[in-house]
């Protein structure tokens, strides 16, 4: 056997040996579950939750619809989008490398979806976006505290939180509660 014919079998050798063991793309998982949330959101539902994180173009990737988020209203489980998922991430992680932004937004949607699966609260409640968003701001901080932020963390990334929950509500009114007591303004206008 000539050396250019060896090189050649050796070749479609390995290249056998590599696509043998190669998982096709259709067996690649979708999306991740992400387990270190799931403690965090079902404290919020009340019941156990699971947590899944996506990336961007996959299926069911709530960016796919505007979304950062979602949740099917009789699921167990929490959709999230890059976005928020990095956020809540980072705060349990102490990343300082991720946006403040970010990071409460994380927190802040991953506590609003959270809300919608909470079974022990009348389903026109748990539907309503609005209600949701407002027990959502005002449990934000809590939830930033129980993803292992400090207390000064929690306090820089408020402000980011209460903006993101305020640009929800000037983009859809659906978001705004009339009689929502937002922290930090309850008592202003006194």
């Amino acid at each position: 056997m000539t050396p250019k014919r060896l090189a050649l079998l050796l070749l479609l050798l390995a290249a056998a040996a590599l696509a043998a063991t190669a998982r096709p793309a259709a067996a690649r998982p979708l999306f991740n579950l992400e387990p270190r949330l799931e403690p965090v959101a079902s404290e919020i539902a009340g019941r156990p939750l699971t947590v899944t994180c996506y990336r961007h173009g996959e299926p069911n990737d709530p960016w796919q619809w505007g979304a950062w988020a979602y949740v099917g209203l009789y699921d167990s489980t929490v959709n999230l989008s890059q976005e928020v998922c990095d956020g809540a991430l980072a705060i349990m992680e102490q990343d300082v490398t991720t946006p403040l932004i970010e990071q409460a937004l994380g927190a802040l949607a991953l506590t609003h979806e959270s809300f919608h699966l909470r079974l022990a609260l009348p389903f026109a409640r748990r539907a309503s976006e609005a209600q949701t968003e407002c027990r959502a701001v005002k449990r934000v901080r809590e939830t930033m505290l129980e993803l292992g932020a400090t207390s000064g963390l929690a306090d820089a990334l408020m402000p980011w939180a209460l903006a993101v929950h305020f640009k929800e509500m000037s983009l859809s009114a659906a978001y705004d509660w009339p009689g929502c007591q937002v922290p930090y303004f309850s008592d202003f206008w006194r």
